[in-house]
């Protein structure tokens, strides 16, 4: 293996990769293209966790054209620099390479740290534009940003300082309340920052940057999810497991990992943070989120147990515990748990109107309609908009027989927000077809949703009724066999099962009301 460009791509596929052994493969890999510029970060770090300062500066000058390697040299170089006992330096290199205006906030904290490396009161003006340059941060890097603010004031004895700090982040961001609750400011960390951890955190912080990029194509989303994944992997091997520096890099790589639909490998990841781990909460969060796409829910349980057990106000966590107890059909305690988080303002963070139709769903499902029109008609005040909102207020009614005009009107405004949505498209012929009985007007829109959804067993039974309603019997009980291979629900299974032996019956209710992704 002597091609250049096959050594780059198998180095950066191994530097994107999990475990000791991708660390080996990568390095070996870098070792043979010592001159590229991902080999430099590589081995730069390698020198950096073994206290090799000099090798480290050798190693962090590579030279490239704006991307994430070269734009990191001058962070590199300044905290390999502090390790060196050459603190005035290390500031010196942060503003030659102008780090600070190319990643601020993040280069301005790399600055802040290193000065109050050398005084702690003298960094104070440093800290203050920090503290200044932290609005509209997405909220792990926000935390990446507010500790060190934090961890200086406790340096300086501020300890009600630093408590307000990380009360702030909490209050800012609620799904981060339950770390920020449970973190300790470090002092030390202030005082006599490690440059191992230190560039960990900067690389955390770096990889979230670019995760909040707009790619223009494809191509350049999966350069930067690349770029992400290989400056998280090294900011975990370079924290070598200390847990501070960790966690949030670990929290980072699952959600790359998540986004790619990689479940079995996030979940694995989140495993990395221990029990006592302040980021443990949002780890159970995130690993139940996960779980519940995979329709593992006794795993997502687990894990939502355990986040209400030690944050019971967790409205994030009891919304997913909701989630997941309606899918068992245990809607009685997902009612139970959608109040805790529709009553608690003060930690929800999401919008309130999905809340509000998911707690209306598990009611229907306990023959609560009059409470489920309820938080239907206060989840539409404030989301008028949504198709989601309106395809289940919509299709419930005709269901329910509730204001038969009004909910094929809100259906008819569900599909003209969400043309593409065959769910929808459903629901609005399935409307025509009940409501007024005019099986011609639905049949070519139900075909067009069977086109859209395929595999979707109850727009299969839908449009074998309307089949059988226009004499095309046959093509009637072809739907019906191919809704029943398509593993539907049992209380649909049932009504395709009694179908294929007396016809349809269109006053039985059919299942749930139909709901989109």
């Amino acid at each position: 293996m002597t091609d250049p460009a096959f050594i780059q791509m198998a180095e950066r596929l191994a530097a994107s990769d999990e475990g000791d052994e991708a660390v080996a493969r990568a390095l070996s890999l870098a070792r043979k293209l010592p001159f590229a510029p991902l080999s430099h970060l590589l081995l730069g770090d390698e020198a950096m966790r073994n206290k090799n300062w000099a090798d480290a500066l050798a190693l962090f000058s590579a030279k490239g054209n704006g991307d994430f390697v070269s734009t990191a040299v001058p962070v590199q170089r300044a905290w390999a620099l502090i390790g060196d006992g050459k603190a005035t330096d290390a500031l010196a290199a942060l503003h030659d390479g102008n780090a600070r205006d190319l990643l601020a906030p993040l280069g301005l904290l790399q600055a802040a740290r290193i000065k109050a490396r050398i005084d702690l009161t003298k960094a104070a003006p440093l800290f203050a534009r920090v503290q200044a340059s932290r609005s509209g941060l997405p909220p792990l890097l926000d935390f990446l940003v507010a500790r060190p603010i934090a961890d200086w004031k406790a340096a300086q004895g501020d300890q009600a300082g630093a408590k307000d700090v990380l009360a702030g982040l909490a209050a800012l961001h609620p799904a981060l309340a339950p770390v920020a609750a449970r973190m300790t400011p470090d002092p030390d960390a202030a005082r006599a920052p490690d440059p191992r951890r230190a560039l960990a955190d900067f690389y955390t912080g770096l990889a979230l940057l670019l995760g909040s990029a707009q790619p223009p194509d494809q191509a350049h989303q999966e350069e930067l999810r690349q770029a992400q994944l290989v400056l998280l992997r090294q900011a975990i091997w370079l924290a070598a497991n200390a847990p501070r520096e960790t966690a949030p890099a670990v929290v980072a790589i699952a959600d790359v990992l998540e986004s790619d639909k990689q479940y079995g490998a996030a979940r694995s990841v989140l495993r990395m943070i221990g029990g006592d781990d302040p980021f443990r909460p949002l780890a159970d969060r995130i690993e139940a989120q996960i779980a519940l796409r995979q329709k593992d829910y006794a795993a997502a349980l687990d894990a939502l147990r355990r986040v209400t057990k030690l944050t019971p106000d967790d409205a994030a966590a009891q919304a997913t515990l909701g989630d997941v107890l309606e899918a068992q059909n245990r809607d009685a305690e997902a009612v139970a748990a959608y109040d805790i988080a529709i009553a608690d303002d003060a930690h929800r963070s999401e919008p309130l109107w999905p809340l509000l139709l998911s707690r209306a769903v598990a009611l229907d499902h306990l023959d609560r309609r009059a409470a489920a029109r309820a938080d239907l008609a206060r989840a539409l005040k404030l989301a008028p908009q949504e198709p989601v909102l309106l395809n289940y207020i919509g299709y419930s009614g005709v269901e329910h027989g509730d204001h038969p005009d009004e909910s094929l009107d809100l259906l008819h405004r569900a599909m003209t927000l969400a043309p593409g949505d065959a769910a929808i498209r459903d629901s609005y012929a399935w409307g025509i077809l009940k409501l007024r009985g005019d099986a011609k007007a639905a049949l070519p829109l139900l075909t067009s949703a069977a086109e859209g959804a395929p595999d979707d067993a109850e727009i299969a039974y839908h449009l074998g009724v309307a089949y059988w309603l226009t004499g095309r019997h046959l093509e009637a009980r072809d739907q019906w066999n191919q809704a029943l291979a398509d593993t539907p629900e049992p209380d649909l299974r049932r009504q395709i099962e009694t179908a294929l032996v007396h016809g349809p019956d269109l006053a039985l209710p059919t299942t749930s009301p139909h709901m989109t992704p």
